[in-house]
């Protein structure tokens, strides 16, 4: 006679969560490349157009206010001297 078994029933897995898309791999850049962009950046680093604008007004406005005071010192000087002549 045969005996009776009972089997049991296997688990059921639930819904797997999809996997987050992957970003894009970027390329690796070669030796030579990242050599001129290094380069290139310590030349804009150098260069600053900016700054060396700012420093040339600074510099302008200076000269500007030592011109003025030099003229109306020479200015004052002359007018002495006529004073002193009349």
């Amino acid at each position: 006679m045969e005996k009776n078994t009972v089997t049991r029933a296997k688990k059921v897995k639930g819904l797997k969560k999809p996997k987050p898309a992957k970003l894009p791999k970027q390329k690796k850049e070669s030796r030579s490349a990242k050599k001129q962009r290094v380069l290139y950046e310590k030349a804009l680093k150098k260069a600053r157009p900016e700054k060396f604008l700012s420093v040339v007004a600074v510099g302008l406005a200076v000269t500007g206010a030592v011109a003025e005071a030099l003229i109306e010192q020479k200015n004052i000087k002359e007018r002495e001297k006529k004073t002193e002549t009349k």
